[in-house]
């Protein structure tokens, strides 16, 4: 009878900690329609921009990609689709990021593990992108905090310019050195800033 009953408590702790790892994610598809599901954070890899792993309540498994889902919703993290601008200068490839600033210019990030030979390492790739284009563009990639090793970043340097030409005081600061991609935020928070002045000022005189 002991036996059973320390059986039984060893379960249903595992069983438990199993539902504790788990957390509550909603997605929501391109039509608008909401689906429940759970993941686990730790699941995310670099494969995780092409599509997103999770668990139905009964415990089978499915995959949400980017092409039929429009936001993902994970505790205080919202995961948009977004279409990133290839070396030819369309919109071939759709990914999952996480949208950190908003505005006439928008930054996106996606934080994930790499897993290495015998380690992994937390990686944040950045992405820009104007409300009214519709791809956005890699910026910059990082380790996460607290982490050392070297990341080769972007190899794009004229879709940035491209990206800011419509505001020369940014493009003479990046010509000039003094914003450097590590700068992103910064830029695009000026971006956003002269964009407001002149749409007051559009505004102002109608």
């Amino acid at each position: 009878m002991l036996l059973v009953v320390f059986v039984f408590t060893i379960f249903s702790v595992f069983s438990q900690k199993k539902r504790n790892d788990l957390m509550d994610v909603t997605l929501i598809s391109n039509s608008g329609d909401t689906t429940i599901v759970q993941t686990k954070e730790s699941y995310f890899n670099e494969h995780s921009f092409n599509s997103f792993g999770y668990y139905f309540e009964d415990g089978s498994r499915g995959r949400a990609h980017p092409d039929q889902y429009k936001k993902i919703i994970m505790g205080t993290k919202y995961l948009e689709s977004i279409k990133l601008r290839s070396s030819n200068g369309k919109c071939t490839k759709q990914i999952f990021a996480e949208r950190i600033i908003d505005g006439p210019m928008k930054v996106y990030q996606f934080r994930y593990f790499k897993e290495m030979v015998y380690t992994s390492k937390c990686i944040i790739e950045v992405f820009l992108k104007k409300s009214n284009e519709e791809c956005a563009v890699p910026v910059y990639k990082e380790t996460c905090p607290h982490t050392y090793h070297m990341v080769g970043q972007p190899k794009n340097r004229d879709d940035i310019l491209e990206l800011f030409s419509d505001a020369p005081q940014i493009i003479n600061k990046i010509e000039s050195g003094y914003y450097q991609r590590h700068d992103y935020a910064t830029m695009v928070r000026e971006y956003n800033r002269l964009q407001s002045k002149w749409n007051f000022g559009i505004f102002a005189i109608f």
